[in-house]
């Protein structure tokens, strides 16, 4: 059944699985949502637990308008921000039972997410610690995939035109736009490894 966006939202506020993303300019962003539903990453590394937090359907305004408006994803529940555990005095104080072990655990969960989105051809390209976030039992979570670089399988690319400089690569640094041209999974594992790094590492780039 379609409703209005008015009333779908209200539902929504009190669903305990789904979250849904709303553009305030929409244009453009469609087809991509679309081939991201068509072809989900095999999320499976963690059984009952979203390790990404893919698209799930499109939001469209069934009132009179009928535009396309958003989508729907998963909520993540009961995780923290990556730099709660990546900085040692912020895990100290807000995760005290956080041992060096499950920083490990930790490490192993978002390496493996990366992994099931590399597999399906997908790049992050805007790698950085505010799209992950950690529960307290070790499982990660990669958000803020709409901004993932997309091909489908007619080779057409969506790019990802947003990155941070800490976490790009050398040979990417002195790009003028890095919405230019279309990034390589090898461009994630530089991001991965500086995350990784300071996550294991109290902190430090």
């Amino acid at each position: 059944r379609r409703f209005p966006l008015e009333v779908l939202l209200t539902a929504l506020r009190d669903e305990p699985l789904v979250v849904a993303k709303i553009y305030h300019e929409p244009n453009g962003r469609r087809p991509k949502l679309e081939a991201m539903l068509k072809n989900p990453p095999i999320d499976d590394g963690t059984p009952g637990h979203k390790s990404i937090a893919w698209p799930t359907d499109l939001l469209v305004d069934a009132g009179k308008t009928k535009r396309f408006c958003g989508f729907l994803m998963p909520k993540v529940d009961r995780a923290s921000g990556f730099h709660e555990f990546s900085n040692p005095s912020r895990r100290e104080k807000q995760h005290p039972h956080v041992t060096l072990r499950d920083l490990h655990i930790v490490a192993s969960n978002v390496a493996s997410a990366f992994r099931a989105l590399h597999q399906k051809g997908y790049v992050i390209g805007d790698v950085n610690e505010g799209n992950v976030l950690i529960r307290d039992d070790g499982l990660a979570t990669v958000v803020d995939t709409d901004s993932f670089q997309v091909r489908t399988p007619a080779g057409t690319v969506y790019r990802c035109r947003v990155g941070r400089a800490e976490f790009t690569p050398p040979e990417l640094q002195n790009a003028k736009s890095l919405g230019d041209f279309d990034r390589e999974t090898r461009h994630d594992i530089f991001g991965l490894g500086v995350l990784l790094f300071q996550l294991l590492m109290q902190g430090f780039h």
